[in-house]
Parts: structure tokens; sequence; C-alpha cells
């Protein structure tokens, strides 16, 4: 190491001290100030005969917020619109729902193609569709399950027919003989 390095490091350590002991006397002052603050503080300690006054504070002066002149609050009077005559809507009716579900005339074709399996699955998604023909439709998933559907089981059968029952406790006029000739196949209680 040459003299010169030497001389260039020392002050760098004493700026990092000078700093820390002046970050510490800012820390002391409870961190209010400013670093000529916290240097007044430590020359104070350092040497206390030292006489070292702060800047002085300039006064400080308080100024009233000057008065608005008050509002004149004095009802307008109301102004009437005459009526208008009622203008054509803009907006045109809604077409008729369908009468027809499109997924039980799926399940009629396959059904009269003897595809029981596929109509079952059919008239059963077409019973959740409401419209006029929820009731054909859990009729057409009873005798689906009749005629031997994916799930050929009595209870199964007898589930429809209950739900059946309790959707409609009173069949249609035009499904009434239909519907007294698949719950006899059905052989359930009632």
């Amino acid at each position: 190491m040459n003299g010169r390095t030497a001389m260039t490091r020392v002050p760098r350590k004493a700026f990092y001290l000078a700093g820390a002991i002046l970050i510490v006397a800012v820390a002391l002052l409870g961190g209010v100030g400013t670093f000529r603050d916290a240097g007044a503080y430590l020359i104070g300690l350092l040497l206390p005969d030292a006489k070292v006054t702060p800047p002085p504070v300039p006064p400080v002066t308080v100024r009233e917020a000057p008065v608005p002149p008050p509002v004149d609050l004095k009802p307008e009077p109301a102004v009437v619109i005459p009526p208008q005559p009622a203008l054509p809507s803009p907006i045109l009716p809604r077409p008729p729902v369908a009468t027809v579900n499109p997924q039980f005339v799926v399940a009629q074709r396959h059904e009269a193609q003897g595809d029981s399996r596929n109509a079952w699955t059919a008239y059963l998604m077409a019973s959740t569709i409401p419209g006029p023909h929820v009731e054909d439709s859990l009729l057409g998933v009873v005798r689906m399950l009749i005629a031997g559907g994916p799930i050929h089981k009595h209870a199964s059968v007898c589930a429809q027919v209950k739900s059946l029952r309790m959707q409609f406790p009173v069949p249609r006029a035009d499904l009434a003989e239909q519907t007294a000739t698949t719950l006899a196949a059905a052989n359930c209680n009632p």
C-alpha cells in the first residue's frame, strides 16, 4: 500500500462514521429535525463549552381566512313542462315463443326409428325445457324405460311415473288414453 491510498481511505471512513453518528443523533432527537440540528446536538455533547446557536426561527403569523359573502338562497320558480303526446315505441314486440320443442321432435323421430336409447335421452332433455311438451316428454321417458331404455329397472320406471304424477296429477285430455296405457304397463302402485 502506498501512502496515497491510505490517505484516501481514512477520510472515507471518517465520513461514514460521521454519517452514522448523525443518524444516531437524529434518532436520539426522536426523528424530528434536520442533520444540522443533529450536528448541533452532537457538538453540544462533545464540546459542552462551545456556543452553538441554532439559526433563528422566523415567527409564524396566523391570518384569518376571508369570509365569503353570504349566498342568497331564494327559491327559483319551478319550471313546468307541458305534457307531450306519446311517441310510438321504437321497441318491436317480441315474436311468440315457439310452441314446438325441437328436442321433443328429435325424441319422436328416434322413437319412430325404434332407437329407444337415444329417444330416452332426447325425451329426458326435452322434459327439462319449459313449454307445452313437458308432459309428453315425461310420458316418453316412461315409455322408453319400459321399452328397454338404457337403464331399464323397475325402480327407475316408478320414479319417472311418480315425477309425472306429481307434476301433472290430471293428464291432459289428448294424452289421457296414452297416459293410462303407459302407467298400466309400468305396473307401479299409485
